[in-house]
């Protein structure tokens, strides 16, 4: 509306650039992606780092948590196959990724989830919901060894 360009770098939606842009190019015309173009090219780039994790360090197990948002629900359909193709495992919300509401800010009992099933990491997709480090990782803070 104020004729200034967004250049947007995270995650999407699929349908968002080609969705209510291609539907009203004039309107949103100053939309861009300088990123992956959206969560279903970001899904295969994850996997692909996961493979990395599980050569590099043995890392074959993890948890999978995401808001209830549209761009997270591709990597709850797509990311597990991905993950399960390359022999990797997720522990946790039968493979699509737990998704977590606003409403329910409180973290600490999925992170005590992920740690009783002992899952080599986490994978989140957050936005809607803190994703600061402090909120997410004093849970975990004294149970970590590297």
């Amino acid at each position: 509306d104020l004729g200034v360009p967004y250049v947007s770098s995270g995650p999407a939606a699929p349908d968002l650039s080609t969705g209510f842009v291609g539907d009203d190019y004039e309107k949103y015309k100053g939309y861009f992606r300088a990123g992956p173009i959206n969560s279903a090219l970001q899904a295969e780039a994850l996997a692909g780092y996961a493979t990395y994790l599980s050569d590099r360090h043995g890392w074959n197990s993890l948890a999978f948590f995401r808001d209830q948002a549209a761009w997270t629900q591709v990597f709850g359909s797509n990311l597990p196959d991905l993950l399960s193709e390359r022999g990797l495992t997720i522990e946790n919300g039968g493979g699509s990724g737990e998704a977590i509401t606003i409403q329910d800010p409180d973290l600490s009992p999925i992170l005590s989830t992920a740690e009783s099933q002992n899952v080599d990491y986490v994978l989140r997709f957050f936005a809607h919901i803190s994703s600061s480090p402090s909120q997410i990782y004093p849970e975990w803070r004294g149970s970590l060894n590297f």
